[in-house]
């Protein structure tokens, strides 16, 4: 009974020190870079009307796809992005639908927390929080 009691501990011990939550954000402007490299998912769940993919290259491009969920509309594009003094910034470079998502917007976003599957950012001007995810393989779009 103790082998089995002490077998259950020590499971849970590894499957908690393996949990993605508990890794440290990044820190400085360099550390959160290298940790956006990727695709990462904007969903606020099934009843939210915009549902946004993104991958980041490490030069600084950045390509993905924006879906209107009430329309059916999904808009490709592609940007390029930068962090500077915690400041996660960019613009659009070409987009599939140039009315909704103009070539030369320019956003600007103040990180609040990156982990290695978490990234929540603040936009600047309107407040608005913004919560994304890395892409794993349940998404579908």
């Amino acid at each position: 009974m103790k082998s089995v009691i002490l077998l259950s501990v020590l499971l849970a011990s590894i499957l908690s020190g393996c949990s993605k939550e508990t890794q440290t954000p990044a820190r400085t402007d360099s550390e959160m870079a290298a940790r956006i490299i990727g695709t990462w998912v904007l969903d606020d769940g099934p009843l939210s009307l915009y549902y946004m993919e993104k991958t980041y290259s490490p030069d600084g491009t950045s390509a993905g796809i924006l879906l209107n969920r009430q329309t059916g509309k999904r808009i490709a594009f592609t940007g390029h992005w930068q962090i500077k003094n915690g400041c996660f910034s960019g613009d659009v470079l070409t987009s599939t639908d140039p009315e909704a998502l103009p070539p030369r917007a320019a956003y600007s976003n103040d990180v609040t927390k990156i982990t290695e599957n978490e990234w929540v950012m603040v936009q600047q001007g309107t407040g608005r929080v913004t919560i994304k995810h890395r892409k794993d393989r349940s998404s579908f779009f």
